[in-house]
């Protein structure tokens, strides 16, 4: 199809980080992978992907030790397994603050501003913010938008 597009979806907690491959396109949405590295801050971290079907595609032990490594790990084994390459990145975001109350294109203005944000989510806007940079950094022409926590809580 010459409209699909493939998302890569990103949720950087503090203890993981996960990613998931979609291809959308004429209404319908296909997951073609998902993963994580797990117990960052550990040396007995774990990364595994596995296909849209649920085969095991890679299941490893890592030391993860570091904050910014499982993330580039993950991309690593998304390139050495021939995965699809994304054609824009969502990123969930727990705190957003009183000013993004709906996804939005990440830019610098934004970024900066959610720095100011991180005393309200200390244990997880660092992380996510890392994994918006270290996105960047892997692929740089990638448009990357952000969906936040607090844009879905506010209407409850």
């Amino acid at each position: 199809m010459a409209d699909d597009r493939v998302i890569l979806c990103l949720n950087s907690g503090s203890s993981s980080r996960k990613v998931a491959l979609f291809r959308l396109g004429q209404g319908a949405e296909e997951l073609l992978a998902e993963g994580a590295a797990e117990e960052i801050g550990s040396r007995a971290g774990r990364l595994w992907i596995r296909d849209g079907r649920k085969r095991m595609l890679c299941d490893y032990a890592g030391d993860f030790s570091g904050t910014a490594d499982p993330l580039l790990a993950l991309f690593d084994e998304i390139d050495r397994l021939h995965l699809a390459r994304p054609d824009a990145a969502g990123h969930r975001l727990v705190h957003g603050g009183a000013h993004h109350v709906a996804p939005e294109l990440i830019t610098l203005a934004v970024t900066t501003e959610l720095q100011r944000l991180i005393p309200f989510a200390p244990l997880h806007l660092p992380g996510e913010l890392e994994g918006i940079e270290a996105t960047a950094a892997r692929y740089p022409d990638l448009p990357q938008v952000a969906c936040f926590d607090t844009a879905f809580h506010r209407q409850m």
